[in-house]
């Protein structure tokens, strides 16, 4: 996932999300190239450096390592709503989940800057990618 190069460019910014599947996979944050933020490893119920990622009414998330495969996914859990996940130009994670009444973004969450004194931070999936 990456940053959009400004909030009117969509062009990639400097500011990108990668799960790291070596040794205990992680979430991490770069900036230029440079390791930002590290969301700690899997616990088994959440990445243990992101306390503020939980179970939730509004969507599901699970972690998958094995032979096979790996990821990380995040899914509504009711699938007639919409959702989209950004990474700011400052490294902020919004969930964004669509509104039908006002016919707008409504901030579900939002991993903010003062989570980052912590030096954590989750991104899954690409930039712009609607989930339904």
């Amino acid at each position: 996932m990456t940053s959009w190069k400004s909030p009117d460019d969509p062009a990639r910014g400097n500011i990108a999300g990668i799960l790291v599947p070596d040794g205990y996979p992680e979430i991490i944050e770069l900036e230029d190239s440079k390791v930002k933020y590290r969301a700690g490893p899997w616990n088994g119920l959440q990445f243990s450096g992101v306390p503020q990622v939980k179970p939730n009414p509004v969507y599901t998330f699970e972690f998958v390592f094995n032979e096979k495969e790996i990821f990380y996914r995040e899914q509504l859990k009711n699938s007639s709503r919409y959702w989209r996940i950004v990474l700011t130009q400052n490294g902020d994670l919004m969930h964004l989940l669509w509104m039908e009444q006002t016919q707008n973004n409504g901030d579900s969450t939002k991993v903010h800057t003062k989570y980052k004194a912590k030096k954590r931070i989750v991104t899954p999936g690409t930039n712009g990618v609607m989930w339904s």
